[in-house]
């Protein structure tokens, strides 16, 4: 095997390393995981085979290595493919697991003819303890309060999650009260995603 192709065997496995982990970090969990978890095994493999091969400037491949790189290019295209529908899954669950967070503010301001100032103002009356997004990264929902307006518009308020991938993306997903969004948002049922 050439020096050129061996190089972009590598750097083709370090890419795949890169990409499952930020892919496994921006879709959590759903059926995408176990695909991502795999091709990180597989392209780490790849890539220490790959830096035994520098340090011992050998060149040539084994049938078992260039198995080894192939497959960590299948399981990563494998991924790609599924990654969108692990995605979708985990902003289904979401929105699941705000249910009874939606119900209690709703309540609240049924109650008190006003939405709560935060979120824990709903414990312990309209909830034992606040749900969690099941996401490790960013446990809880945020919360914000549109204040009445001057014209006597109602408040409204807005749940969500930062879904945000580090550099430049501010990325969340949101529920707003009156389920009013702007146009180029992306709708996901009664919630909707919002693309920075």
């Amino acid at each position: 095997m050439s020096r050129a192709r061996f190089a972009a065997l590598l750097a083709g496995a370090v890419a795949l390393v890169w990409w499952a982990l930020w892919s496994g970090a921006r879709h959590g969990a759903g059926e995408s995981l176990a695909l991502l978890v795999l091709t990180a095994l597989v392209a780490c493999v790849a890539c220490v085979l790959g830096v035994a091969r520098v340090l011992r400037r050998s060149w040539s491949c084994t049938r078992l290595e260039v198995s080894i790189y192939v497959a960590a290019v299948a399981f990563g295209v494998g991924a790609w493919l599924v990654a969108p529908h692990g995605r979708r899954a985990w902003l289904a669950e979401l929105a699941w697991r705000a249910e009874p967070l939606i119900a209690a503010l709703r309540a609240y301001e049924a109650r008190h003819g006003e939405p709560p100032p935060t979120l824990d103002a709903l414990v312990p009356d309209e909830l034992e303890r606040l749900p969690g997004t099941g996401f490790a990264e960013r446990p809880d929902f945020w919360y914000r309060v549109e204040p009445r307006g001057a014209d006597g518009a109602p408040s409204t308020w807005t749940i969500g999650v930062d879904c945000s991938q580090g550099f430049m993306d501010w990325d969340e997903y949101v529920y707003a009260s009156d389920e009013r969004y702007e146009v180029d948002l992306e709708r996901i049922g009664r919630w909707a995603y919002v693309h920075e």
